[in-house]
């Protein structure tokens, strides 16, 4: 484009030139002598003026981008030519001061434009010798590099190729001789890598050589896929075989491809894996034969495996229990109250939901067929061994369905017996007579004034209150049932109350479990508060002696009398009541004394035994 652009140019400069030569008549005109410069010559010079004008921008704004001396000098001489330009557009004689400074402004600006031509032509083969070099220079340090990785990779490659923790061995595939071994491979087979080194695959391999060779050939036409994993038996130096798998790589080496076989020992492998069998099938087993029902969940609250025991526990087959949503609403679970138990508060959820283990929590599933049972429930998280992210849920329950049943039966019956024990007013205790442990009633307590927490729950909080009299005699009373002598137990005893009184307790008892040699594990019995009673007997025992001093005195009265009518004379009475009255009171006195001394006694005991 350019190079016609600037033939057209030259074509119309020499076209106007010939005419202006040749044919001066019909050239327009540019000057008129006495007027100066025609309309022709300064539209030409404006035009000319407009043309360096837009080649003055241009260079500018490349010199901007550039700011080579070359440019600079161009932008110079158009500046200076496009001044000289103007000069000659003010002319109005040939020997006006504008014409002379216009036709040196166009010389300078000339001379300029070919300083830089010159310059540029000058230069230009230095320029483009000094790119050569830099272009040298950068393609040699490309060089350079390419080498050093070069380098680093054959570097890297013999490091891998060496490393004693992988079994590395290269094979040619055309004739499956091996090139090179590393001394991973050598420990492996138990010969040197020289030795290594002379012999070919199928003689350290069980494959066959066909097999083997047919093998190398496909991988090489790219017929075999070089991702798999193939495992194989190969032979070591002491003859036997050993289970290894191979990755084969194809390498180009010596314009050559080669075939580099990684090889990895499987024996511990597989002995973890016929291991991880059993336990799988030990797993399998113990999970089949638990009487617990043992149910695994996912994080989507999916079933993954259940046993045979949580089948019959839930009364729905493995298909059911994996079509039924973990929180759906066929599932129907009560609470130990009767009350509706929501799913998210099961304990599977709540673990799936905070990863929390439940432990023991009472659920009550309402079967298909409408039978109620009573399971124990505890869920377990199964986490990551590395993050520790949880995985699943792991959830065991138990039926105690029937225990549940003896609990409640139980706790009727001990309702009943409270009852029982509370209408009597009687205290009951549990003794298990190997720890030493006592289950005290509430009523027991408060026969001696405390609270059921401040007895402690242990036989000696009975001795510590037996009256030291007493304690032995009780000892003896357990010790003749103990060995059988009595077939219950039963002891009167006083005991101190919480306020220092003395209270009298009937205690009664029965041995209600024995061990294999026949000794005793467990008694029961009654404590009843009989103080009451032993005061109305010491009361009625005063009460007997004093009717046998009522006695006694109207039997002396008797003989006083009898003595008395038997006398005639006053005087005879009087001798015979100074002579007998000292020997017939005298026995009445000192029974009066002792029964006196007895009332007082009895009186004294009687206040004692209602202090104690």
């Amino acid at each position: 484009m350019r190079g016609w652009l600037l033939a057209a140019t030259l074509i119309v400069i020499s076209a106007v030139i010939t005419m202006g030569l040749f044919f001066p008549g019909s050239a327009p005109r540019t000057f008129v002598s006495g007027q100066g410069l025609t309309l022709f010559k300064v539209a030409v010079e404006y035009a000319v003026m407009a043309l360096y004008g837009v080649t003055l921008v241009l260079l500018i704004r490349d010199w901007r981008r550039e700011r080579d001396r070359f440019r600079a000098l161009l932008i110079a001489g158009i500046w200076i030519l496009l001044l000289g330009e103007l000069s000659l557009t003010l002319y109005s004689a040939v020997t006006d001061l504008h014409n002379l400074f216009g036709h040196l402004g166009k010389s300078w600006g000339d001379g300029f434009i070919f300083w830089a031509v010159f310059a540029q032509a000058m230069d230009e083969p230095h320029r483009r010798l000094q790119q050569s070099e830099r272009l040298l220079a950068r393609k040699e340090a490309l060089a350079q590099v390419a080498r050093q990785a070069l380098e680093d990779a054959a570097h890297l490659y013999r490091a891998i190729f060496e490393s004693r923790a992988v079994i590395k061995v290269l094979i040619d595939p055309d004739d499956g001789r091996m090139i090179d071994a590393n001394q991973a491979a050598a420990e492996f087979y138990g010969v040197s890598r020289d030795i290594l080194r002379q012999r070919y695959a199928w003689e350290m391999s069980a494959t066959p050589c066909e097999d083997l060779l047919a093998l190398f050939a496909d991988l090489k036409a790219g017929r075999a896929d070089l991702a798999v994993e193939r495992q194989s038996r190969h032979r070591r130096a002491d003859g036997k075989f050993c289970e290894v798998g191979i990755y084969l790589d194809m390498i180009h080496r010596e314009n050559r491809c080669l075939l580099l076989a990684t090889l990895l020992d499987l024996t511990a492998r597989k002995a973890a894996e016929a291991a991880l069998r059993d336990s799988e099938e030990r797993y399998r087993s113990a999970l089949v034969a638990l009487a617990a029902g043992v149910a695994v969940y996912n994080l989507e609250g999916a079933l993954i495996t259940a046993n045979p025991a949580a089948e019959r526990i839930l009364g729905l087959s493995a298909a059911e229990c994996w079509e039924q949503p973990v929180d759906g609403e066929n599932w129907r679970i009560i609470r130990s109250d009767g009350s509706s138990f929501p799913s998210d508060e099961w304990p599977l959820m709540i673990t799936l939901r905070t990863g929390i283990p439940q432990r023991e929590v009472l659920m009550g599933v309402l079967k298909p067929d409408d039978c109620l049972s009573w399971i124990l429930v505890n869920s377990e998280p199964i986490r990551d061994t590395v993050t520790r992210t949880l995985q699943a849920v792991v959830v065991s329950f138990n039926d105690i369905t029937a225990h549940k049943a003896a609990e409640d039966a139980l706790r009727i019956s001990e309702e009943r017996l409270q009852r029982v024990l509370d209408g009597a007013n009687d205290g009951f205790w549990d003794w298990n007579v190997v720890t030493g442990d006592v289950l005290f009633s509430r009523r027991w307590a408060e026969m001696l004034g405390y609270n059921l927490a401040e007895i402690e729950p242990h036989v000696r909080a009975w001795e510590q209150r037996v009256h030291p009299d007493d304690l032995p005699k009780c000892q003896t009373a357990l010790l003749a049932h103990f060995v059988g002598e009595t077939t219950h137990y039963r002891c009167e005893h006083r005991m101190q109350a919480k306020n220092g009184e003395w209270r009298w307790i009937l205690d009664r008892g029965k041995v209600t479990a024995r061990d294999a040699q026949g000794q005793p594990v467990r008694m029961a019995g009654t404590h009843s508060d009989i103080t009451e009673r032993r005061r109305m007997e010491e009361a009625l025992r005063l009460s007997l002696a004093e009717i046998k001093r009522h006695d006694a005195q109207m039997v002396a009265l008797n003989q006083m009398n009898d003595l008395l009518l038997s006398c005639e004379t006053h005087e005879e009475a009087y001798a015979i009541i100074a002579h007998e009255a000292g020997r017939l009171f005298a026995g009445f006195y000192r029974r009066a004394g002792d029964h006196r001394r007895g009332r007082r006694a009895g009186i004294t005991g009687g206040r004692n035994l209602g202090q104690r």
